[in-house]
């Protein structure tokens, strides 16, 4: 393996070989090294691909960039947690209401889908996710018994709560969970949060289309051009991508459908499912205008050149139809 090289060596060929001739002095190199070498010098000078180069100008737009994507990590960071609590306890209201007992085997045995097709023969890709799911939820009890809420049930020989459960629950176990919910239960919970219910597919959806987004927030990892989308990393558009992109378009009045490519897509999603949820516009509209600022200094920073090469086309008409959609609210 080729020996790494000094950050004095990373510094000389960013000046030499990519025209950063305002590299130099102690305090930039210190930057640097901090932004962190596959970060600062990989992460931020492409766009989603190693071989789609930015082809930044100089030292102060690499970090411009570097700390654009951190500003708008932090604009997202307490939307995106809200609406994974917010969305938990929704669903979880409304399995609990339907149990008599609200223990994890009462779910596991009363709360789930059947599986059943209407011929009577059984789903194995519906099957196989719910005893996915009931493999998950027991695991997740386990790494839980030193908790006080778990260790109290199990200690007494009796069964976790649901609730104890929910805690712990990443975005992707809820998205297991959501596709073994019975037709009625799902279509419920999308119209507690404000949906028609009609399709079923809509709740997952939504959920796995945010987990990325969450995961790279929650990680740290490069955000600023959307490269933790699956679409980023697929040549054919992801079904659940689909499913909430006919949703932006529909809630949007948009003319297409917004392929979650760039972050303008998760800018409105976001902004939409946080009103959804909460029912109130203010933190939505000051969301939204939040990131709106930061894309309008990014295009006055690097250029409208490079700035289209991040969001793409189309990022006025999907940020103002959000607004008007929040203004009609």
């Amino acid at each position: 393996m080729k020996r790494g090289n000094t950050l004095n060596m990373l510094m000389k060929h960013l000046r030499d070989d990519h025209g950063m001739k305002d590299l130099y002095g102690s305090s930039r190199k210190i930057r640097l090294r901090n932004m962190g070498y596959f970060h600062g010098y990989k992460g931020y000078r492409y766009i989603r691909r190693p071989d789609a180069k930015l082809e930044l100008r100089s030292f102060a737009d690499l970090e411009y960039v570097y700390h654009f994507d951190a500003r708008v990590k932090s604009a997202f960071y307490p939307q995106i947690m809200y609406i994974e609590t917010a969305l938990k306890n929704i669903i979880l209201a409304r399995i609990v209401e339907n149990l008599q007992d609200p223990s994890l085997s009462s779910f596991l045995k009363n709360g789930l889908n059947d599986c059943k097709l209407p011929n009577g023969t059984i789903n194995k890709t519906a099957m196989l996710n719910k005893l996915q799911l009931k493999t998950t939820l027991i695991g997740i009890v386990k790494n839980r018994y030193s908790d006080s809420h778990v260790k109290h049930y199990v200690d007494r020989d009796d069964d976790a709560p649901l609730w104890s459960i929910f805690e712990s629950m990443t975005l992707g176990n809820l998205y297991k969970l959501c596709q073994s919910l019975p037709p009625q239960t799902t279509q419920v919970i999308l119209k507690d949060i404000g949906f028609d219910g009609s399709n079923l597919e809509l709740l997952a959806s939504i959920i796995e289309t945010l987990r990325p987004l969450r995961n790279a927030i929650a990680h740290n990892l490069v955000v600023f051009d959307a490269r933790f989308s699956p679409h980023a990393k697929l040549e054919k558009q992801n079904k659940h991508l689909h499913i909430t992109g006919a949703l932006l378009k529909n809630e949007l009045g948009l003319s297409y459908e917004p392929r979650f490519d760039t972050l303008i897509d998760y800018i409105s999603l976001v902004t939409i499912i946080g009103f959804k949820v909460s029912q109130r516009t203010t933190p939505a509209r000051s969301f939204l205008r939040d990131c709106r600022n930061l894309l309008r200094d990014l295009q006055e920073e690097i250029g409208t050149d490079r700035y289209i090469r991040i969001v793409g086309t189309g990022d006025r008409q999907k940020l103002v139809a959000t607004e008007r959609y929040l203004m009609s609210r």
